[in-house]
């Protein structure tokens, strides 16, 4: 499937450097990875029928907001040494 010349023209274009022997063994494994791959897109699995979708739920929790809005804020506001407009009134830093 592949040549010592596909992998002289990979090696080069990856701009690393390989004696001959190295480019011989990669072209060995190169063609065997690409044969194997072949057979795997030969093989005809039908995985419709190896699923099944009664299982398959979300298990994650809705999104929804448990936050209920000015809940505990009349309470820290009347906690607060001085407050103004609905909220604390600090000293300014800056």
């Amino acid at each position: 499937m592949i040549t010592k010349e596909d992998i002289h023209k990979i090696v080069k274009l990856a701009r690393i450097s390989m004696t001959e022997e190295e480019e011989t063994d990669l072209t060995k494994e190169v063609d065997g990875i690409l044969t194997f791959v072949d057979e795997i897109q030969k093989a005809k699995i039908d995985l419709e029928s190896k699923i099944d979708t009664n299982i398959l739920h979300n298990v994650l929790r809705d999104d929804v907001s448990e936050h209920v809005g000015n809940e505990y804020t009349e309470v820290l506001l009347d906690s607060a040494p001085k407050t103004e407009g609905g909220y604390i009134k600090v000293k300014k830093i800056l």
